[in-house]
């Protein structure tokens, strides 16, 4: 691959950030496709993607300053499927290959996966709180993680996540 990747350069021109550019395109079509296939059933669920990429635009114009408070108010008010499919969005944009679950379930475990070249299958939780985290909802999902034998896991959170919560995920091993 380095020699191809050396001709290609000398041939070319092309330096290394427009390949990888181009990877990250192809691995988010090819993803947006699939799931598009996937969920094809499911008028709701491509609802939802396409606010979830409006939203994603939304945030993205933010520039003023204070603008993580911003979009820490502004997702709280998203509704939460919705913000579910905003975080697998955004992962997707990041030139991940990510696979939406068919239906929501609304029982905190993985709401969606995503491939990671130096990790794997990586489970993905979605929570929308406007208070602390949980710590129980925390705990089933390191425990939907193991079980699922995934790479490992990806919380990710509206709410307020203390010292004290990294400290007792802490105490039961959990990699916080």
């Amino acid at each position: 691959m380095t020699t191809l990747f050396r001709k290609q350069k000398v041939i070319g021109g092309m330096a290394a950030a427009p390949t990888s550019a181009w990877l990250r395109y192809c691995i988010r079509l090819a993803s947006r496709l699939f799931n598009a296939f996937r969920l094809a059933s499911s008028p709701l669920h491509a609802r939802n993607v396409r606010r979830s990429r409006r939203v994603l635009r939304a945030l993205r114009s933010f520039t003023e300053p204070g603008v993580v408070g911003r979009c820490f108010s502004y997702l709280r008010q998203v509704d939460p499927l919705v913000f579910e499919e905003v975080v697998l969005s955004a992962l997707e944009d990041a030139g991940a290959f990510v696979l939406r679950n068919r239906r929501y379930t609304g029982d905190g475990g993985v709401d969606g996966v995503v491939w990671m070249a130096t990790h794997g299958w990586i489970a993905v939780q979605v929570k929308r709180y406007s208070g602390h985290v949980n710590l129980q909802h925390v705990l089933k999902f390191a425990q939907a993680v193991r079980h699922g034998k995934f790479g490992g896991g990806l919380l990710v959170h509206t709410g307020r996540s203390g010292r004290v919560h990294v400290l007792q995920c802490m105490a039961v091993e959990l990699d916080c």
